[in-house]
């Protein structure tokens, strides 16, 4: 009995340190990414101290180093080893596919933001059709506020990017010690639309849910059931454009979920606009009425005001702002 019990611990040993070292990603394919860690003084500790160390530990192990400052001008205390630094719209995936990489750890400021949406970030490169394995290193990655480093944890969750440690990647323990530069508001503030040509996107876990509530207010809906619709990011620019949509007011489950990261989702336009200078973009509403969050870590109240007074250009409205509207007479809405 001792003897099979000294062998059973002998696999439960190994399965577990296995599993430590699961994460364990070779040097030669897999690329570390700084994302948006800018010449702002609030860095330099950041930089100097926790960064810097970490990335010359990585540059000694022999990973890709890939410095994605977007369109800001990168901290001037960064150490030299990065192998390339792309800016703006520069691509990155002509460097990643020329090195073989096939996993990317993400770092830098701000996780629940610029590592998802920048050029260079997860979601980005997702949402252009890349399936890399894609990885945050938690311990160095920054928040500008602690309600939206919770919201960033669900975030990434959600599109599937693993947390990574430092130990993990090259041997040794690197963190920063968070401050948060932004004090949470939590107040709820709601807008008008922009123009006279709104269109709804509805989110619905059930086909039909919700559309009798909406129509009475004459403004054309698409549905989006089960991850499904008759339209997709392709069909629904050509009709934006082709009835001149001033609005979109999407609505319904997942408003911190699948309405951000759908393809006909609010990250997707605001992508368009910001980084493919797409002017012609609607303005982006959350319908107060119909907002059912995914997410367990935050109240909704929390979540509704994160994603409409700190995330991108969101924007909240509500059933009685659209009952006071004199809007136009608007048709079905056919895909062409």
């Amino acid at each position: 009995m001792r003897y099979i019990a000294s062998i059973f611990l002998f696999i439960l040993f190994c399965s577990s340190s296995i599993g430590a070292l699961a994460k364990n990603l070779p040097a030669h394919n897999t690329a570390i990414v700084v994302i948006d860690v800018w010449n702002a003084i609030k860095f330099d500790d950041y930089v100097v101290n926790s960064l810097n160390p970490f990335l010359e530990k990585a540059n000694e192990k022999g990973y890709l180093l890939i410095n994605a400052p977007s369109q800001e001008r990168p901290n001037d205390n960064l150490a030299a080893v990065f192998d390339h630094t792309v800016f703006n719209l520069e691509p990155i995936f002509p460097i990643l596919n020329e090195n073989l990489i096939k996993n990317i750890v993400y770092v830098g400021y701000d996780k629940a933001l610029c590592v998802l949406d920048k050029p260079a970030g997860a979601f980005h490169l997702k949402n252009l059709g890349f399936d890399y394995n894609m990885y945050i290193l938690e311990s160095l990655s920054i928040s500008s506020m602690r309600e939206l480093e919770d919201l960033a944890t669900f975030f990434l969750n959600e599109l599937n990017v693993s947390t990574i440690s430092t130990s993990e990647l090259v041997g040794v323990d690197f963190d920063y010690n968070n401050v948060y530069w932004d004090l949470f508001d939590g107040q709820l503030h709601t807008n008008n639309l922009s123009g006279k040509n709104p269109l709804i996107i509805l989110f619905n876990k059930n086909q039909g849910d919700n559309i009798s509530l909406l129509s009475k207010y004459n403004i054309p809906i698409i549905e989006v059931t089960s991850s499904e619709s008759d339209f997709d990011k392709y069909s629904l620019m050509q009709y934006i454009k082709k009835n001149n949509i001033s609005d979109l007011i999407y609505a319904g489950h997942y408003a911190d979920s699948t309405i951000l990261f759908h393809e006909l989702g609010a990250l997707n336009l605001y992508i368009k606009q910001t980084y493919y200078d797409m002017s012609s973009i609607p303005k982006v509403f959350l319908l107060e009425d119909l907002f059912f969050v995914k997410n367990k870590m935050l109240d909704p109240k929390v979540t509704m005001s994160l994603l409409t007074n700190y995330y991108r250009p969101i924007s909240l409205i509500n059933l009685d702002s659209l009952s006071n509207l004199d809007m136009l007479t608007h048709g079905s809405v056919e895909k062409k």
